[in-house]
This record gives structure tokens, C-alpha cells and sequence, in this order.
């Protein structure tokens, strides 16, 4: 189900945070048709891979970021705050997985 929905919405970039979910985003690497970007959160991020998985740091993906490129870039684009901005999915557990759309609004005043 999560290739399915990976490969319909077109995710090619995915932030996880423990070992379990690496292993699942190793299934779903294997039955899609592009390689994952996967960043991984906390201490244990560094570098490497699980199976077929190349995982990044977001630490250290962040920290190479050059702050006044991204404000250059960020100031020449007006992003929609009604927009989607991410999905997220139920496990589907009394069904269908289900999908809710958070916009760039809620995003920003929730975080």
C-alpha cells in the first residue's frame, strides 16, 4: 500500500526517524521504479544505507544549506498558504488507508 501511494503522488523524498520505519522504506524502495531520498532525524542519522536505501543525516543535510541562496530563493517565489503542502496517511486498519491534506497555513501555524 505504501508504494502504491508513494508512486501515485510521486514521493521521491521521504524524512524518517527509527530503524523500523528504514526497513519499511527499504520494502517500498523495492517496488518502485526510482530511488528514495531518505533523511533520517536524531543522533543516530549518519550516513549509510538500509539495503537498498541511500539515508542521509538531516542534520547534516541542513547544515550545508546555504542560509542566504535559500532567502534569495524563498523571497522570488509567493507559495500559496491555502495550498497542499504535505499528506498524511492513516495505517488503514478499519479499511482503506485514508488520506489528510495539511496546507502550507497549517503547516506553519501548528508547527
Amino acid at each position: 500500500t505504501l508504494a502504491w501511494m508513494f508512486q501515485r503522488l510521486g514521493i521521491d523524498t521521504v524524512v524518517t526517524d527509527s530503524d523500523e520505519r528504514l526497513a519499511r522504506l527499504a520494502e517500498v524502495q523495492a517496488r518502485l521504479p526510482r530511488p528514495l531520498r531518505v533523511f533520517r532525524t536524531g543522533d543516530r542519522a549518519a550516513a549509510g544505507g538500509a539495503g537498498s536505501l541511500d539515508v542521509r543525516s538531516l542534520r547534516q543535510a541542513c547544515a550545508q544549506v546555504d542560509l542566504t541562496a535559500a532567502d534569495a530563493r524563498l523571497s522570488a517565489r509567493r507559495i500559496d498558504l491555502d495550498a497542499a503542502a504535505t499528506v498524511m496517511f492513516t495505517s488503514g486498519s478499519t479499511g482503506l488507508p485514508k488520506g489528510v491534506v495539511f496546507s502550507h497555513y497549517a503547516l506553519v501555524t501548528k508547527r
